[in-house]
């Protein structure tokens, strides 16, 4: 009996030890933590159309919060704390940010962002360049659509790079653990191929963009003879967006090519012939035929 007892004690002791998993620590800036809880209650309020987006790159997704994290204890560092009226004015549920703080972080991306200027220069030469997308319409007609649209892209590559800087400077954890978790779930065929311990040539692209799927087809010409040195990969991106932020892929087709440990060696944007994929393999230091291979791209272009 005293044995059940001290079993039963045991077990009790053990289970309110244990942490409940929406308590689980996702990642902190500085003393803030971002949970699990408040994870999933700020997924909850994404548009269906992004939701599953970032279902499938749940750490994308905890990327925004810590970016929102960062820029609100900038926020709190330049303007204070919120005072109880202004948190009592906005409806908040246990878990996710105030509204009230989103304010706030415009007012700091703003003024991070409001020095930025367009010459007339500028807009000019934009206009020289793409005039034939103008629709006939004079430059003095364009120009102020021209200099704001400018403004827009110069205002989100600053942005980017002062939360950049604002990071780099922030006390950031990330729960290497459980990212490693939602990363195993992932279908991830470059991850795989990695596996078999050799160097990886993987063609980032569309299935249904036929210049890549020529890529694809040189890429193979080129690494013929060589597949048990070199393993190449096809990554729909159709498919597996997530692939894309990871990879940073800004432009289909993309080669990547990573030694047997991961490490990027190189990688070759645009390229579709057998010719500049076997280049870019080369410079990267890895084996590839000899012999020139038969070129899909000018055989097409021929016909």
């Amino acid at each position: 009996m005293r044995k059940l007892v001290l079993l039963m004690l045991a077990v009790a002791l053990a289970a309110g030890c244990s942490k409940s998993p929406e308590k689980t620590v996702l990642a902190k800036v500085g003393d803030k933590e971002i949970t699990l809880a408040q994870f999933n209650a700020e997924l909850a309020q994404v548009p269906d159309k992004y939701k599953k987006q970032f279902m499938q790159d749940k750490e994308a997704f905890l990327d925004e919060l810590i970016v929102r994290e960062v820029l609100r204890q900038e926020a709190e560092r330049q303007f204070g704390p919120l005072d109880s009226t202004a948190v009592a004015a906005q409806s908040d549920t246990a878990h996710t940010m105030n509204p009230a703080w989103f304010q706030r972080i415009n007012q700091v991306v703003q003024k991070a962002t409001d020095t930025v200027k367009v010459s007339m220069a500028e807009a000019r030469d934009f206009y020289n360049k793409r005039s034939a997308e103008m629709g006939g319409k004079s430059f003095g007609e364009m120009a102020p659509m021209i200099q704001a649209y400018l403004k827009r892209q110069k205002q989100q590559v600053l942005a980017s790079a002062y939360v950049d800087t604002l990071k780099a400077h922030a006390k950031i954890w990330k729960n290497e653990k459980i990212i490693a978790k939602w990363d195993a779930e992932l279908q991830n065929p470059v991850r795989d191929a990695l596996k078999k311990g050799k160097p990886v040539a993987a063609l980032f692209t569309v299935t249904d963009f036929a210049p890549a799927m020529e890529a694809w087809s040189n890429l193979q010409s080129a690494l013929a003879g060589k597949e048990d040195q070199v393993t190449a990969v096809l990554v729909n991106l159709r498919e597996m967006p997530y692939l894309g932020r990871r990879y940073k892929i800004m432009q289909v087709p993309t080669l990547v090519i990573l030694d047997k440990d991961g490490n990027e060696l190189g990688r070759k944007v645009g390229a579709t012939s057998t010719q500049d994929l076997a280049q870019a393999l080369a410079d990267a230091g890895l084996p590839v035929q000899s012999e020139a291979a038969p070129d899909t791209t000018a055989k097409a272009q021929s016909q």
